[in-house]
Formats: structure tokens, C-alpha cells, sequence
């Protein structure tokens, strides 16, 4: 979607702003969480595996692991770069237990953005299978694993707005 340019036509219907959320859901996604939550926790997990495995597959997956990590810093750049193509800067990025949104803004508004489900996450797929409907606190209803995933940044994200 970024490769594209802003729609003019029908600015009543806008165009414009479907297109711009469009962009921001997609940006959403860019991993500006890290993959472990600090060296410790990458250490605890790879030891805790290490008493599953023998010491061939230790350096194997040792190597997967490297293979799929990604630098939180470099994504945010990424993130910060694509968000500057589109005229908003990042106020604000939330990340606890499988819940990420980003808040961004430019003179004109400010936009809230969450990362849906990804298809390598258990936490969302678990918040996913939740799949009843709760009465919303401000009204009407709400899927309960999104509404439990909200929650995990909800009162973060009112205070920050």
C-alpha cells in the first residue's frame, strides 16, 4: 500500500482516510518489539530447550533462532522512516504480553493502530479462540480476546491520549 499514491477522487467518501488506515494497519505490523524480552530471557529459553535436545540440534537451533531474530531497533527506524513518507510521527509504541499498537500523529489527528493477529503468535491465536461476545464497558459488545488484548495497553494508551 505504501507504493501507492493518496487518492483524491470522492474526498467525501474519503478515500484518503481509508487509504491512510490502510498504511497504518500495515505498518502496525513492523516488529518494533523485540523477539525476547531482554539477553536473560533469550538465555533461560535457549537453556530450557538445551535439556529437551541433544548437542547437535543445540547448535541447530541455536542458528534458527539467530536466523529468525530481527533487530527492534532497525524496525523502529523502518517504522519511523515510512511513518515520515506519510507526513505522522510516532508518539507512542505499546507491547505487553502479545498486545502492539502504535499511536501516531501529525498536525492534523491522531490515529491509534494495533497489530492483529500473527499467524506465528500463540497469544494470538489463543485471543483469537476466544471467541465469545462480552459486554463492552463504554457500551455495546466485544470480542472477548480482543477486548482482553486492549486491555493489556488500554489504560496506557488513555492516559498517553
Amino acid at each position: 500500500m505504501l507504493d501507492k499514491q493518496l487518492p483524491s477522487y470522492r474526498k467525501a467518501y474519503s478515500d484518503r482516510t481509508s487509504w491512510l488506515m490502510s498504511c497504518l494497519a500495515e505498518l502496525a505490523y513492523i516488529r518494533f518489539n523485540p523477539l525476547f524480552a531482554g539477553q536473560k530471557n533469550k538465555t533461560y529459553f535457549i537453556d530450557e530447550i538445551k535439556k529437551l535436545i541433544d548437542a547437535k540440534r543445540q547448535s541447530t537451533l541455536e542458528k534458527l533462532i539467530d536466523a529468525v531474530a530481527y533487530d527492534p531497533v532497525e524496525e523502529e527506524q523502518d517504522l519511523i522512516s515510512n511513518l515520515t513518507l506519510l507526513s505522522f510521527d510516532l508518539i507512542e509504541k505499546y507491547d505487553r504480553n502479545g498486545t502492539q499498537a502504535i499511536i501516531v500523529a501529525n498536525k492534523d489527528m491522531a490515529i491509534l493502530a494495533f497489530r492483529g493477529t500473527e499467524a506465528t503468535s500463540i497469544k494470538d491465536i489463543k485471543a483469537d479462540a476466544k471467541a465469545f461476545i462480552t459486554a463492552c464497558p463504554s457500551g455495546g459488545s466485544i470480542h472477548s480476546g480482543f477486548n482482553d488484548a486492549y486491555n493489556e495497553v488500554g489504560l496506557d494508551i488513555q492516559n498517553r491520549l
